[in-house]
Formats: structure tokens, C-alpha cells, sequence
């Protein structure tokens, strides 16, 4: 069975939020394994849909209390806890596909650990969504922050609909 890895805002805006447990529904619509960080925000919301269509959701924390957010969501069918945040990272990324929703922080060491081990490793289908992703992946390339031949490995998506693999 396949698993979808999904990244996003733990703050998040109506938008996303709704966003997030849309897509949530497609993958569990799909019979797929959602995964994600557990907690609150896209995190809960894409659990959420999933969740409700059926599906199985796999939630990786970190163990004690991280950041405040002590308490994994109630839509989680399993729960892992990883010892740090990057080793959270690493549980996050055993997957067949990542899907990047907007974010902050966090969801920017996501994307980039995503991408990079995209690149190294080429283990995934990787997908970026949302304008302020975009917004992001347009100042990287023009600025040369990133080669502009990596971002190839990316499939940027403006839709959700774009997203062939929860087709």
C-alpha cells in the first residue's frame, strides 16, 4: 500500500486548512496511508479528511513536550515518536510521495530534506502546492540558490487536482 508523506503549516490559514483535509480525503479516498507530523493545523486537518474517508493516518512526534504541542491529534490511527526533530524528518520521508502544502519553519527544513533527498536518492514523487510555495521556489532559482536543474525533481502544482497521484 502506498504511503503519502504530507508537510504543511501548523498555523495555518482557513484556506490551507481546508486545503489540507481535501487532500487529506483524496488520499484516503485513493486507500492510501497518509503521514504526517501529528500535531495541529494541516497536520490535524489533512488527518481529518483521511481519516473520515476511511483511511489510515500514521502521525510521527517527538517524543516529551515539542514546542508546546504536547498531545498528538485525535485523527491519527498510529502514532510514532522519534527521539528528535530530524529524526522525526527521517521517519516522515520513508515514503512513496511527499506533498508540500505552504508552511513556516518547519515546513521549510521538510521541503528541504525532501528535496534533497529527492536528489540523492531519487526515492519519491515530489510535490510543491500552494503560491507562497511557488513565491519561494521562484526567489530560490532567481536568486541561484538552488541550481536551476534541481528543480526539476519538484512537480509544482497550483491544483490539487494536479496531483496525479491521488487522481
Amino acid at each position: 500500500m502506498k504511503t503519502i508523506t504530507v508537510f504543511g503549516a501548523s498555523n495555518a490559514t482557513a484556506t490551507e486548512l481546508l486545503d489540507a483535509e481535501l487532500l487529506g480525503r483524496k488520499i484516503g479516498i485513493k486507500g492510501y496511508i497518509l503521514k504526517n507530523g501529528g500535531y495541529g493545523g494541516t497536520m490535524r486537518a489533512s488527518a481529518k479528511g483521511c481519516s473520515e474517508a476511511g483511511g489510515k493516518v500514521i502521525g510521527v512526534c517527538v517524543k516529551g513536550n515539542f514546542n508546546g504541542k504536547a498531545t498528538p491529534n485525535r485523527y491519527l490511527t498510529e502514532v510514532i515518536f522519534a527521539e528528535s526533530i530530524s529524526g522525526r524528518v527521517e521517519k516522515l520521508l520513508e515514503t512513496d510521495a511527499v506533498i508540500t502544502l505552504p508552511g513556516a519553519l518547519g515546513t521549510l527544513d521538510e521541503l528541504t530534506s525532501a528535496w534533497t533527498k529527492k536528489y540523492m536518492e531519487n526515492r519519491y514523487e515530489l510535490y510543491v502546492y500552494g503560491e507562497r510555495n511557488f513565491l519561494l521556489l521562484e526567489f530560490l532559482k532567481e536568486n541561484g540558490l538552488v541550481q536551476k536543474e534541481n528543480f526539476s525533481l519538484i512537480k509544482y502544482v497550483k491544483h490539487l487536482d494536479e496531483i496525479d497521484i491521488i487522481r
